[in-house]
This record gives structure tokens, C-alpha cells and sequence, in this order.
């Protein structure tokens, strides 16, 4: 279990602080972990990213960085 932990805060620790715009989604593309350049990539703080569908943030209606279904930005 020890090596898990340790795997596990290494993992969130580089995704943390990679300049790139990290997503990961589980098998049923469920947003799992959302970093803070996918955040400003997408204009969605992660608290609202994590238990949406990953197909919310590539989806047509959202081209515009609007909530679907209205013209209000994320919150």
C-alpha cells in the first residue's frame, strides 16, 4: 500500500504542475482530474470539471466556453 500512496502523490504532483492542460477521464469519460492549465485551456475551474462528462468540454456548444444550453460562462 505504501508503494500505491507514494505512486498516487507523485502522479498528482506532476499533474499538479505540468504546463499543459491535463484531463483524466475514467473508462465511462467521466472527468476524474482536471489541472489548472486545463482550467484556463477551458475557463472551467476543476470543481465544476470533475464528475462531468469529458465529451461536455469537446462537445459543439461548448466552442464558446458557455455552460451547455445557455450563453453564461462557467462559474
Amino acid at each position: 500500500e505504501a508503494r500505491i500512496r507514494q505512486s498516487e502523490a507523485q502522479k498528482s504532483a506532476m499533474v499538479a504542475t505540468a504546463i499543459d492542460g491535463v484531463i483524466a477521464a475514467d473508462a465511462n469519460g467521466v472527468v476524474m482530474e482536471f489541472n489548472s492549465a486545463a482550467e484556463a485551456i477551458f475557463g472551467c475551474p476543476a470543481a465544476v470539471a470533475v464528475g462531468r462528462r469529458l465529451s461536455d468540454f469537446f462537445a459543439p456548444q461548448q466552442a464558446g466556453r458557455s455552460r451547455p444550453g445557455t450563453r453564461e460562462p462557467w462559474s
